[in-house]
């Protein structure tokens, strides 16, 4: 794995071959277009495979096992958040049924809404950092410095720690989408990176609540960390309606609970010593 890490970690990585276009034979030739087509294949499986672990080290599950005769675990998780009509309503579907859920909450929308923020943390839920300000995910992926990342990272979980007085463990970057750059910013500041397992799928237009419901009961397993969204990630030109997944969420959680699932949150969720962590210092803590 750290071979195939460094062999993909772009295109410098070749550079120093690409001259021997200019010199070797046909063979030489081929078998550099072979290595560079297959350098990009596994780069772009990395960044855009969930949870491909080729890149960087996420977390993309729990124990699959329920142990000691417990419940088998499900780990709901909102993106873009807070919001300040739609995560009150999930708040509200999830404390009727005594679940717990975890909010990867954007910095910039965490300061705009601290009351929702703090009745995240106080109903016991869990916070994670979803960047500062939810950079479109290509730019982050191929466009920002080392240092840019990293500072989306660390001031995002300044600002939820700052507001809530959580410790944030847990990052996720936009749509899933991570490269190595990325992996040294979660470990330099502390953060594993996690990403969903199941995809609901509800912010594609034209699938209602039913439909996104019906697509993550339809997949789920013990263990598995469904991705959901209850915000609006900023700059964008228009406001998309959540309600959909609002509505999804009252299915998705009588359905689990109806066989069996306990929902909680991904603290929980990843303490057990089956589950499939990464190897950062954050997690050792756990």
């Amino acid at each position: 794995m750290p071979f195939l890490r460094s062999l993909i970690r772009g295109p410098y990585v070749l550079f120093p071959l690409y001259p021997l276009f200019l010199l070797g034979s046909d063979t030489v030739t081929q078998t550099l277009i072979v290595v560079i087509v297959l350098q990009i294949a596994l780069m772009t499986w990395g960044i855009f495979s969930p949870r491909s672990r080729l890149l960087v080290d996420v977390i993309s599950h729990g124990p699959r096992v329920a142990s000691g005769g417990s419940k088998p675990m499900l780990a709901l998780t909102f993106d873009d958040g807070p919001h300040p009509t739609f995560t009150g309503e999930i708040l509200d579907i999830l404390a009727r049924h005594d679940a717990k859920a975890t909010f990867f909450v954007v910095g910039v929308n965490a300061e705009r809404y601290p009351d929702v923020m703090k009745r995240i943390q106080a109903e016991g839920h869990t916070l994670g950092n979803h960047t500062m300000t939810h950079p479109y995910f290509l730019s982050m992926t191929f466009l920002y410095s080392r240092r840019k990342v990293r500072r989306e990272c660390a001031q995002a979980s300044a600002t939820i720690a700052r507001i809530s007085g959580a410790k944030i463990r847990f990052f996720r970057p936009p749509a899933n989408f991570k490269n190595h750059i990325i992996g040294e910013a979660a470990l330099h500041t502390d953060h594993a990176v996690v990403v969903s397992s199941v995809i609901s799928g509800d912010t594609r237009r034209g699938r209602n609540a039913e439909a996104i419901a019906a697509r993550v009961l339809n997949r789920i397993r013990p263990g598995d960390i469904v991705g959901l969204h209850d915000g609006i990630e900023p700059g964008r030109w228009s406001d998309p309606d959540r309600r959909r997944t609002v509505e999804a969420t009252k299915i998705i959680i009588a359905g689990a609970i109806r066989r069996g699932f306990a929902l909680v949150t991904l603290d929980e969720l990843l303490r057990e010593p089956e589950a499939a962590m990464a190897p950062t210092p954050c997690l050792q803590r756990l």
